[in-house]
């Protein structure tokens, strides 16, 4: 790919010989404008043009069979600096703007996620207001969020099936913390991380845990909270680290063990387990 003046911020790639990176023409507005690359297994090749909106950047892309969806933030210049939604749509060699259901100023995408070419995921937020949309192969339309989800930003989603998605983000309501709502094929619900686990550390980065077991059910150790040692047990586990409402201020980290699964699920020696509601 020929020197562009920018820079890149996510990759999602497929096989050896597919992939996809995005971002922007270059760091700062207000001349930067979406950036999408492809690599075919031997050159990457630049998609973007100028039919892209301009002051404009892509934070995150999923793939899915036969194309890509990167997502992002548009600017506008009017009454200040302020954003707009962007979701851009790679296929083949050609790359798209599409319609995105909501306008509201101040809004942005910060996540995507998809399992197939008729269901994905995009999330971030709009004011201080949680987003989640959903792709269903003809149009994009907004998500229903649960009750308890009130104010904050959506960061990040993960989807493997129609049936099952995680988005995750922080509350930047008056209890402030981690945001996990998790998607069953019918609705979103709120899922609550153990309250020693959710008070986090102000350790940054946080430790990474040791994984052990190579069959059947696996368990992860570490450092949370207070500091205290913590396992968690399940089929399946990682570490994720998840910014606090106050993160962006004071830096504090937050560390926490998940087991992504629908069920509740239990850190030894704290008794406390993890519920949705």
């Amino acid at each position: 790919m020929p020197p562009v003046p920018g820079g890149l911020d996510a990759v999602a790639a497929r096989s050896s010989s597919s992939a996809v990176a995005v971002g922007a023409t270059v760091p700062t507005p207000p001349h930067s404008r979406a950036l999408v690359a492809v690599w075919d297994g031997a050159v990457w090749t630049t998609l973007s043009n100028r039919t892209l909106p301009p002051e404009s950047d892509l934070g995150a892309v999923a793939l899915f069979p036969g194309g890509a969806w990167a997502v992002g933030e548009k600017r506008m210049s009017e009454h200040g600096r302020v954003f707009h939604p962007l979701i851009v749509r790679v296929t083949g060699s050609t790359v798209r703007q599409v319609p995105v259901p909501v306008r509201s100023y101040s809004s942005a995408l910060r996540g995507a996620a998809a399992t197939s070419a008729a269901d994905a995921w995009a999330v971030g937020s709009t004011y201080n207001f949680p987003l989640i949309l959903h792709w269903n192969g003809r149009a994009w339309t907004r998500a229903r969020l649960p009750a308890t989800v009130k104010r904050g930003v959506f960061t990040g989603v993960a989807a493997t099936s129609r049936t099952n998605a995680w988005a995750v983000g922080y509350d930047e309501s008056k209890k402030g913390g981690p945001l996990i709502v998790h998607w069953n094929g019918t609705a979103w619900t709120r899922v609550w991380l153990p309250a020693t686990v959710a008070t986090g550390s102000r350790t940054w980065p946080p430790p990474q845990p040791r994984m052990s077991g190579s069959s059947g059910p696996r368990s992860c150790t570490g450092m949370a909270g207070s500091g205290r040692a913590l396992s968690c047990l399940k089929s399946t586990a990682r570490a994720i680290s998840l910014p606090s409402a106050r993160h962006r201020r004071a830096m504090p980290g937050l560390w926490a063990i998940l087991a992504l699964a629908p069920e509740s699920w239990r850190c030894t020696g704290t008794g406390i387990a993890g519920r949705r509601s």
